[in-house]
């Protein structure tokens, strides 16, 4: 299965599971003044994305302040602290629980984020069907581009979870078509250009058909893939034009391992996959993997350099364009 990066039925309590969360105190020893403050420090900390901070206040004022007017706030950015912190599990908890207020109404702008952020735990947890779920609850509501966008993305990753290739592309092509006619913040390029990459790469990576190769189609595959991972390349332009650090980064360690493997299925030319051509004797079939893995890897080193050279054209505009170059010269 492809391998993301971008994996139950939970108890839903108060108390998300975390070596974040506070020891329990008695409510008499604490103050609405202690409780504001927590809220101040822990808004100022996930505004920062100091996100391990953020959910010392937030859980504590979960933990302990259930009156308090930002309860409700601290179980959402919670949530998201959790997510950024890569514990899906505890997000999973919180907002759920915070979904299940009975002072949220559906159509509101937190109960929208929140649902979005829950969808992004179940993708990080690969529960796709329920990632799924969660996108097409709010495919009801009449949401505008700003939550509409991401609300796509999320459904076209739990598409390509659930394997559904040619329907995440369908959906994709929506946010695309949304991002551009409705002159969208920018801010949604990025994460369109990181899930169409992820799309790409996957496409890059399967065989045309889940039978055996012979040599010569196996052959054409990994040209066909080496082509592919240069029209990766050219999504991740678009990376760098969006100027978003996390996504540029994120990026250059899909390309560089992706074209890992690449160079490593050029090693190894003969898999479970590929039918060796002829027969041959041991040194002899021993001799032509090694002649054949030569060849491959010279085809190899061919889209390598067209990729460095696109790398290379693009450093005066985007400077972090160095960054992958680099990373791609030390895959050989």
């Amino acid at each position: 299965m492809w391998q993301w990066q971008f994996i139950i039925s939970i108890a839903l309590t108060l108390n998300a599971p975390s070596s974040l969360a506070s020891s329990p105190t008695t409510a008499t020893s604490n103050t609405a003044e202690e409780a504001a403050l927590l809220w101040k420090n822990g808004k100022e900390a996930f505004d920062k994305k100091a996100f391990f901070e953020a959910a010392q206040s937030f859980q504590k004022i979960v933990d302990h302040y259930p009156a308090h007017f930002n309860y409700l706030d601290s179980q959402l950015l919670l949530g998201k602290s959790y997510i950024e912190l890569k514990k899906p599990d505890s997000a999973i908890i919180v907002l759920k629980n915070y979904i299940r207020s009975s002072s949220l109404t559906k159509q509101s702008d937190s109960y929208i984020q929140a649902k979005l952020w829950l969808g992004t735990a179940y993708i990080h947890k690969h529960l796709f069907n329920e990632a799924y779920l969660a996108a097409l609850e709010l495919e009801k509501f009449k949401l505008p581009p700003n939550f509409e966008i991401p609300r796509l993305l999320l459904k076209a990753q739990s598409l390509m979870g659930k394997e559904q290739d040619p329907y995440a592309e369908r959906t994709l092509d929506s946010a695309k078509n949304l991002l551009y006619s409705e002159g969208t913040n920018s801010a949604h390029q990025a994460p369109y250009a990181t899930v169409n990459l992820l799309l790409k790469l996957k496409h890059c990576s399967k065989f045309p058909s889940p039978g055996k190769l012979d040599e010569s189609q196996m052959i054409d595959q990994l040209n066909r893939r080496g082509t592919c991972l240069l029209e990766a390349v050219l999504i991740y332009k678009e990376i760098l034009n969006s100027q978003s650090e996390f996504h540029i980064e994120q990026a250059q360690g899909l390309i560089q391992n992706s074209f890992s493997d690449y160079l490593k299925k050029c090693n190894l030319p003969y898999n479970e996959h590929v039918l060796p051509q002829g027969k041959r004797t041991k040194p002899e079939l021993e001799k032509h993997v090694t002649e054949l893995s030569l060849k491959l890897k010279e085809d190899y080193s061919k889209k390598q350099t067209n990729a460095l050279d696109l790398l290379v054209s693009w450093k005066s505009k985007f400077p972090a364009a160095s960054i992958l170059e680099a990373s791609l010269k030390e895959v050989k």
